[in-house]
């Protein structure tokens, strides 16, 4: 695993903005880092918040998104998660998640970075305001190889084209 200081932000330059951080602070995931188009999707800056805080069902969101990072931070392997935000207008947002350990000692995850793909369901779009939004988590899946991530991206393809609007 690499460690945070192995990524050097002009290698990513482009994708700074779609990347966030998250640490574990005693038992609470927050955001170390929520990158300036994630900020601007989100409709806000979550910086500090702690995972899953910025949900109308927060509750339920913190408890589902922490089980998604304690997998990443106890089996140190890469994960993808797939939610789906549900808005008050009945449009439900696909959303999949990506999240990569990280490890100052090269043994145990201290951080995990991730970066979101999302499909805003129809007159869905972003800015929208996170405290009407509903998370549920559908499936979070560990990756193993590029091969599974390919397969697990184009599955999740598929559920979003054929998922009808209630």
């Amino acid at each position: 695993m690499p460690a945070r200081g192995n990524l050097d932000p002009v290698d990513f330059a482009t994708q700074w903005p779609y990347l966030m951080l998250v640490e574990r602070i005693e038992s609470q995931y927050r955001y170390r880092l929520i990158g300036s188009a994630l900020t601007k999707q989100l409709g806000r800056d979550v910086t500090g918040a702690v995972v899953g805080s910025q949900f109308s069902n927060a509750s339920e969101a913190i408890a589902a998104k922490r089980v998604i990072y304690e997998r990443v931070f106890s089996n140190s392997c890469p994960v993808l998660a797939s939610v789906e935000l549900g808005s008050s207008f009945r449009t439900v947002h696909n959303v999949l998640q990506l999240l990569l350990p990280l490890s100052a000692n090269g043994t145990e995850v201290n951080m995990v970075i991730s970066t979101l793909v999302a499909r805003f369901g129809v007159g869905g779009q972003g800015g929208s305001d996170l405290k009407r939004l509903e998370v549920t988590v559908r499936n979070v899946m560990e990756v193993d190889a590029a091969s599974d991530l390919e397969r697990l991206c184009l599955e999740w393809e598929q559920h979003c084209l054929h998922q009808v609007p209630a």
